[in-house]
């Protein structure tokens, strides 16, 4: 540096900045107090659908293989 007014001058900025920086993280926010939580609407749950997986495709890596008979689900 050439002149130590810029020094301090610089300083007292790097000084403000992080100090705004730190009264940021620390400092508390206005709203103390949460707010109330609202009170949940009840929403009507509909049965859940039986639902079967189907895992009767062909094996990919079996193409030439012949198919074994499946048996058939009661």
């Amino acid at each position: 540096m050439k002149s130590r007014w810029t020094l301090y001058l610089l300083c007292a900025a790097v000084v403000a900045v992080w100090g705004v920086v730190v009264w940021k993280i620390f400092a508390p926010a206005t709203d103390a107090a949460p707010a109330a939580p609202q009170p949940r609407k009840s929403v009507a749950t509909t049965p859940v659908a039986a639902d079967t997986l189907w895992l009767d495709y062909a094996d990919p890596f079996l193409k030439g293989v012949a198919a074994r008979p499946v048996a058939a689900a009661r």
